[in-house]
Order: C-alpha cells, then structure tokens, then sequence
C-alpha cells in the first residue's frame, strides 16, 4: 500500500512539472490598447527659431521657465537709446522736410501770381506802345511819350522773363523738398525697423521651456523661441 501511494505521488508530480499557469477572469466588452515601452525625445509639430535680429544687451527679460504667454506679449527687451533717438531725429528732419515744402510750394503759388501779373502787363505795355507808333507816325504825341511807352514795353518784357525765371526757380525748390520729404520717409521706415527688433514678442500662445543666459523657448506643441543672447 505504501509502495502503491509512493508511486500515485510520483506519477501526480511529474504530469505536473509541464502545466503553464494561465489567469482567467469574467468576459467582458472592453477597449483592447498596446503599451510600447521605448526612447524618444517630444518635438513640437511646428517651431520657429527666432535668432537676434540686432545687437545690443538684453536690458529685461520678461520670462521665466513655465510661463504661458499670449500671442504679442512681450518677451525680452534689448538695449534700445541709441535706436530710439534715431527713430526720434528722423521724425524730426521729416517734419523739417514736410515745413520746407510746404514753404516752397506757396513760394511757386506767389512766383506763378506774379507770372500771370507780368504777362497782363506786357499785354498792356504791347498795345500802348503799338497804339503810341501809330499816334507819333501821325505827329499826334511827342518824342517823350514814344519814348517812355516803349520804355515801359520793354520794362514789361523784362518783368515777365524776370517772373518765368522766379517761376522755374520755385519749381525746383519744390521738387528738391518733395525728394527730401522721400528721403526722410525712408530713413524713418529704417529708424522703426531697427527699433522694433529690439524688442522680442511671442509670435502665438505658448509655454516657455527653457530660460537659459537670456535665450528663450516658448513651446505649445506648435512653436519655440530664441530671441536673443546674452549681450
């Protein structure tokens, strides 16, 4: 009997060295998912780089690591007195340019009046002087009154050469303004670029990832920012 129960224990033993435990459980409707475990590094789907666009030290930095901006807010702020004093003298010489035209173009208002003026009165001095010759042929004037109407035609054609001259003188004064007045436009659009990158302003809503000797990274899964470096 000993021998027959030895044997029985054995024979259990052995069918079970090759048995796999499996875990069972209830049936039920769920959701199947599959977990990978693996090494990666999480860009955003779209960036931009923004590098310094003029030198000069960063005077604030309006950031620190976590902050969520808005879109416009303002970053970073470089060094920026010699770039608004230029912005400031070239408001000023465009004024001066706008003061001077303005001035050359009532002055060629005034020289075109007094034109129009000469050329009534050598119409005038003309038919007096034409009238005078036929008069003094008759013998009907003397000497000294031919003598002074054609004087005076001839002071009229004087005035009105004078008056044209005066004329395309203001002209020229007039242009030469209009072509500053451009001039100054042009340095004043440069002046407000250069001023305008000094400042560093988020292109769309974000948060800042890293803060590091003054460069920025805003990330929102869609950007990131470096607007500038340390000096």
């Amino acid at each position: 009997m000993v021998l027959l129960a030895l044997l029985i224990g054995i024979t259990i033993q052995q069918s079970h060295k090759n048995v796999v435990t499996v875990q069972t459980g209830k049936v039920t409707r769920q959701d199947l998912s599959a977990v990978v475990s693996a090494s990666g590094e999480i860009k955003p789907k779209v960036y931009a780089n923004i590098g310094a666009n003029a030198f000069g030290k960063i005077t604030k930095l309006y950031v620190k690591e976590g902050d969520r901006v808005k879109q416009g807010q303002v970053l970073a702020q470089l060094e920026n007195v010699q770039s608004s004093a230029d912005l400031q003298g070239a408001k000023a010489s465009l004024e001066a340019a706008q003061t001077d035209s303005q001035a050359a173009e009532a002055g060629l208002n005034t020289a075109q009046a007094d034109l129009t003026r000469a050329k009534s009165d050598v119409e005038k001095a003309r038919l007096d002087w034409t009238r005078s010759q036929s008069l003094f042929k008759e013998a009907l004037i003397a000497k000294s009154e031919f003598d002074s109407q054609k004087a005076t035609w001839q002071t009229a054609e004087a005035g009105l050469a004078q008056a044209q001259a005066k004329v395309a003188q203001m002209q020229a004064q007039k242009e030469s303004a209009d072509r500053h007045i451009n001039q100054n436009r042009a340095s004043l659009v440069h002046a407000s670029d250069v001023l305008q990158k000094t400042t560093y302003k988020a292109p769309y809503d974000g948060i800042i990832t890293n803060v590091r000797c003054g460069k920025v990274r805003l990330s929102s899964w869609a950007s990131r920012i470096r607007p500038a470096a340390c000096s």
